[in-house]
């Protein structure tokens, strides 16, 4: 696991040696709704989540998040 920050960005990267992710089985979803989670949450916080991973020789997962917020992604509920 690495974490930094360069040019205004928060960059995490995390590695793992395990079997891997083939294109086949990201594309058909039988992984579950959690990647696509993930990536969502990236985008709602203005950032990326990209995934890389070949079979048998693990996975890379890289975010990256702006340290100034450059839109509202979240909004306090209005007072009543």
């Amino acid at each position: 696991m690495v974490l930094g920050i360069d040019s205004g960005w928060l960059k995490l990267t995390v590695r793992d040696d395990g079997r891997g992710i083939c294109e086949a089985e990201r594309a058909s979803g039988n992984g579950g709704h959690g990647l696509p989670n993930m990536q969502r949450r990236a985008a709602d916080l203005g950032g990326e989540l990209n995934v890389t991973s070949l079979p048998g020789q693990g996975v890379t997962y890289a975010l990256r998040v702006p340290l100034a917020r450059r839109r509202a992604w979240w909004r306090p509920a209005p007072r009543r």
